[in-house]
């Protein structure tokens, strides 16, 4: 998947009690992502997915997170 410009993440629930934050996609990497036009059936604490995403200009509300449009988003096993 990677050759098709997929990068590997996992769903992160991320609720501070002060921050606005839901979701989240961690990379492998450990960089965190504020995914914009996830469809709710990816929104499962936990949930391994590969992800193609495009950064966005808007700012992010999470700390710590890259605010990106998502383009194309699947499971991985």
């Amino acid at each position: 998947m990677s050759a098709a410009g997929f990068v590997a993440g996992e769903i992160v629930f991320q609720k501070e009690e002060k921050e606005p934050c839901n979701f989240l996609v961690k990379l492998e990497d450990g960089t965190l992502l504020e995914p914009t036009g996830i469809d709710k059936t990816f929104m499962k604490n936990g949930l391994r997915v590969w992800i193609q995403y495009l950064p966005s200009r808007r700012m992010s509300l999470c700390p710590g997170s890259m605010t990106v449009s998502v383009t194309e988003i699947q499971k991985r096993s």
